[in-house]
């Protein structure tokens, strides 16, 4: 191995986020939709039956497959959940990554979808889907918790290899639960970090 070798590979070398193997990877979509003249966005209820998050409020969306790009995925998953065709979505932009402290990464995608009549949902994933106008979300303050999480050690960790061994002073990593309601609904979770994080950029329009 020798210097050019190094400078060769790191050319063309794509980068990403440090330990992403040991993450699950998904897109999601936030899906706007005019219903009478105002923007709404377009959330569903998981269905009852599925072995994760059932009953939950989500973005249409889910685990990127091999060989996908993030924006392959958020298209495929809306057709799969929405029944939404291509042409039947204008993607905007790509927002903001969002790496969560329990194993995720989430590709989250803004775009406009035809008509909320053209939504045909899959009873075997989704419950029933609902719309919360752009203009109430804007205006309401989540309720906001800051959570920690504390260092969980395996029996044969080396605390002998590390100053000060078991009295380290390990670093408690902190996260926000923003939770939304609106009706008999409460968005909160993933979803609701995604959904404030766009929610503080419309506030700045």
């Amino acid at each position: 191995m020798n210097y050019k070798q190094i400078k060769e590979y790191f050319e063309n070398y794509q980068r990403y986020i440090l330990s992403s193997n040991d993450y699950t990877i998904s897109s999601v979509l936030i899906p706007l939709v005019e219903i009478d003249d105002e923007l709404h966005i377009v959330f569903q209820v998981r269905s009852s039956t599925l072995n994760t998050q059932p009953n939950e409020v989500s973005f249409p969306g889910g685990k990127m497959e091999i060989g996908e790009t993030p924006l392959d995925t958020v298209i495929r998953e809306t057709y799969e959940e929405f029944g939404l065709e291509k042409d039947k979505i204008d993607i905007t932009t790509e927002l903001d990554l969002f790496v969560s402290p329990f194993g995720v990464i989430i590709h989250s995608f803004l775009g406009k979808i035809s008509s909320i009549d053209d939504i045909k949902f899959n009873t075997d994933e989704v419950e029933s889907i609902f719309t919360v106008p752009l203009s109430f979300l804007v205006n309401y303050t989540p309720e906001e918790h800051v959570n920690s999480l504390i260092p969980n050690f395996d029996k044969n960790f080396p605390f002998d290899l590390i100053p000060d061994g078991k009295k380290y002073k390990f670093r408690n990593a902190k996260y926000k639960t923003y939770f939304y309601r609106y009706k008999n609904k409460v968005i909160w979770g993933m979803t609701a970090m995604i959904l404030e994080n766009f929610i503080n950029k419309l506030r700045q329009l």
